[in-house]
Formats: C-alpha cells, sequence, structure tokens
C-alpha cells in the first residue's frame, strides 16, 4: 500500500489517486546514505535538534562543516550547540524553530512543513517528506519515540533518510527501519505543541 492510500485507509476514508514514489538517486542502489551525527554521551541526553542541525549542514558542507573533515559526533554537536543550544522549556529538547534557526543561520533554506494544529494537512506532509527524501536530503523529523519503544511520550530528533517498500530508514534512531504506519504514529506527536505534528524541517541550498 502507498504512503497516501494508507493514510486514507487510517482516515476511513476513500483512497484518492496521488503521485507514485519517486525513484531513487543510484547511490541508494548501494546502499550510501547521508552521514548522521547521533547524541550518544550522557551530557546530550536533550540534543538530538542540535544533532539534526549538525547532520543538515554537514550533508550541505556550510558554515561549521564546511571543510571535508571527519568530525566526532559529540564536536559536531558542541559546534551547533554553542550558538543554538535546546530552547525547550526545562531544557527538555529543540523546537522545530531553533532548528532551522540554526540552518537558515549558516546560508542554507529552512522550511518546517506540519500537519497543522489538528492533524488535517498529514497526507501533504507526507508526501512533502518523500519528495524530499527521494533527493538524497537527510530529513530531521519529530517523534514520539515512546511510539518506537522508547520511554513513553519523549520526544526526539530522528533523521529520515529513506522511504521505500512501506518502511521508512532512520537515522539517530533505535529502532533505524521503521514500518511505514508506525512511523506515521510516532510522527504524529499529539502531546506536543504546534507546529511538531507530523513535523519535518526541509532544507536546501
Amino acid at each position: 500500500m502507498s504512503p497516501s492510500r494508507l493514510l486514507d485507509a487510517q482516515h476511513q476514508r476513500p483512497a484518492r489517486k496521488l503521485a507514485a514514489v519517486p525513484a531513487w538517486p543510484a547511490s541508494f542502489a548501494t546502499g550510501a546514505l547521508p552521514r548522521v551525527f547521533r547524541n550518544a554521551r550522557a551530557e546530550d541526553h536533550n540534543t538530538c535538534g542540535q544533532a539534526a542541525a549538525a547532520t543538515v549542514l554537514a550533508h550541505f558542507h556550510a558554515g561549521p562543516f564546511a571543510a571535508a573533515e571527519h568530525i566526532d559526533d559529540g564536536v559536531a554537536i558542541d559546534r551547533i550547540r554553542e550558538e543554538f543550544p535546546p530552547d525547550a522549556p526545562l531544557g527538555f529538547g529543540t523546537s522545530a524553530f531553533r532548528i532551522a534557526a540554526a540552518i537558515r543561520n549558516f546560508g542554507l533554506r529552512a522550511e518546517i512543513v506540519h500537519s497543522g494544529p489538528l492533524g488535517g494537512g498529514m497526507v501533504r506532509a507526507i508526501d512533502r517528506l518523500i519528495d524530499h527524501v527521494a533527493l538524497g536530503i537527510p530529513v530531521p523529523v519529530c517523534v514520539n519515540d515512546g511510539a518506537l519503544g522508547n520511554r513513553p511520550w519523549s520526544a526526539h530528533w530522528a533523521i529520515a533518510l529513506r522511504i521505500e517498500d512501506a518502511h521508512v530508514v532512520l537515522g539517530n534512531s533505535n529502532p533505524a527501519v521503521v514500518p511505514l504506519d508506525r512511523f506515521l504514529t510516532a510522527w504524529r506527536c499529539r502531546h506536543l505543541p504546534w507546529p511538531h505534528h507530523h513535523c519535518s524541517i526541509l532544507a536546501s541550498p
């Protein structure tokens, strides 16, 4: 079942005709995926947003990642956190606005896409995500980590890397390969404020 038809089935409405999932770049045929930074240090419990921003910037060789060099995950996160630290109340994490600001600060475009306060734009949100991931660009996505088998109701910025065969490949996530319907459930983030429902941050030069 295609992503959009799956969404229609979940909402118990007639499936509408939608474009097929775009073909993948040739690099994906060999399993090549963008480098993803992980917030694995103990002090990085709330810096998944900084890891996501660093992943995007490094992909485009922008800002502090302009040089083609190998960078440790912790160093990458620190480079972003210095100027764009977590901004959620009580240090719980980082908003979509802060991540987008970090990306834009270094000359890239960053569009926050979401499904709206009540989730009515879910079909558009998944279609935009599919199109952007198909370009080979890593996409920060806000998920309810509890719905992926981790701490209940904890929000997390993972990186969408690939969507095909009704599965989503995620970076900085456990699990790393998630059935599409399970991803859509986690992506709802109903417990979070606007604009974090089915939220992704689409970056471009």
